[in-house]
């Protein structure tokens, strides 16, 4: 179990250095534009875990769900613990949060609410919102199978605790 879990925080890791940059402006300012990403080696857990963050993602109010220049996001690494000797029916998951909250808030501030004169100032800050940001939590959990009740407990779980970690503004 060690070695998966080692295996999984590693190749979490690999997902998050080469994870594609987003590309466009989030269509609402005064949203914080979050996104999230489910990685399976099952589809059909993959497909039921994604449906239920999804559905809880666009249930909280002053966050936009955004594929392009997330200000946080989501990532989580679900693996079928087939070496287990103790619970072979079970699942290990990964989670990271990956934020670039900072970047948001200086970005709106730059660039729409008192827009900087200075070009190159500008593309500076254009450009570190093409930056995925920086990883701020990173753990792992059990699934003893992947019953319903199961990606039930672990989606509101997974949203819960990204939702209190990504606050409406850096902090101070």
């Amino acid at each position: 179990m060690i070695r998966n879990l080692a295996g999984l925080a590693l190749a979490l890791c690999g997902f998050l250095l080469l994870a594609p940059a987003a590309s466009a402006a989030p269509d609402a300012p005064n949203l914080i534009p979050v996104a999230y990403k489910v990685v399976c080696d099952e589809p059909a857990v993959c497909k039921r875990l994604e449906s239920r963050i999804a559905d809880l993602f666009g249930k909280q109010p002053g966050y936009a769900v955004r594929e392009n220049f997330p200000a946080a996001r989501l990532i989580v690494y679900v693996l079928r613990d087939s070496g287990s000797k103790v619970d072979p029916d079970g699942y290990i998951v990964a989670i990271a949060h990956v934020q670039n909250l900072e970047t948001h808030y200086i970005a709106k501030k730059l660039l729409l609410e008192q827009p900087a004169t200075d070009e190159g100032l500008k593309g500076e800050v254009t450009a570190l919102l093409n930056d995925q940001g920086t990883m701020s939590f990173l753990n792992a959990a059990h699934l003893d199978d992947a019953s319903d009740a199961k990606i039930e407990i672990l989606a509101r779980f997974l949203v819960t605790q990204f939702f209190e970690k990504t606050p409406a503004r850096p902090k101070s």
